[in-house]
């Protein structure tokens, strides 16, 4: 009798497995894509709730570097002259 049932159950198992098997085949697909990007509402979040600090849209990303060498070649100069102002008083 134990054989006759399972014999009963074995084409409703067969059934739920190949449908469970086209869920599976289904399911592995790509997903869909999505509408848009959510990157730039969350940077706009980001940078309304830090008050422009991280993401603000116009910050320049780079400094000009005609600056950046004035202040070097000024530093420079200053330093060149605090030497020879040392070496000349320790000469004399």
């Amino acid at each position: 009798m134990s054989s006759e049932r399972m014999n009963e159950k074995a084409p409703l198992e067969e059934k739920e497995e190949q449908e469970l098997a086209q869920l599976l085949r289904n399911a592995s697909g790509d997903p869909p894509p999505l509408e848009g990007s959510l990157l730039p509402n969350i940077q706009a979040h980001i940078r309304r709730q830090t008050r422009g600090r991280y993401f603000s849209g116009n910050r320049r990303t780079y400094r000009d570097p005609t600056v950046l060498l004035l202040g070097a070649a000024t530093l420079l100069l200053i330093v060149a002259a605090a030497l020879l102002g040392l070496f000349d008083s320790l000469l004399r």
